[in-house]
């Protein structure tokens, strides 16, 4: 494999790891968002309402469909409803090292199935 072969592996492998991290975090924040319209026993109206979306949206989050929601609408719609927010950015070396949160425990649960 000659430099320019690599470089281009390098940058496809890349660009797989910064789409799965997406996916990662909007599915991380999906199940915050879930996790709060149950705790609080909202209807989707309800829960539509508070975050200022429509109905449809609400059921396409409770139906999974992360490809429709960006992580700034989920971050939006959390906050909306009354929650905090926080990005923490570890460098590398800390992240392979810290304890896993609640919510990615069932997103490794989720995508081991």
């Amino acid at each position: 494999m000659n430099l320019s072969e690599t470089k281009v592996f390098s940058n496809a492998t890349d660009a797989d790891y910064e789409k799965a991290l997406n996916l990662k975090i909007r599915t991380l924040l999906m199940t915050e968002i879930e996790d709060l319209i149950q705790r609080n026993n909202w209807t989707q109206v309800e829960a539509a309402k508070r975050m200022g979306v429509n109905q449809p949206r609400i059921s396409n989050l409770t139906c999974g469909k992360s490809e429709k929601f960006s992580i700034d609408m989920l971050i939006q719609m959390l906050v909306r409803a009354g929650q905090h927010v926080e990005v923490n950015v570890l460098k590398q070396e800390a992240a392979a090292t810290a304890a896993p949160t609640q919510a990615e425990k069932v997103f490794s649960g989720v995508a081991a199935h």
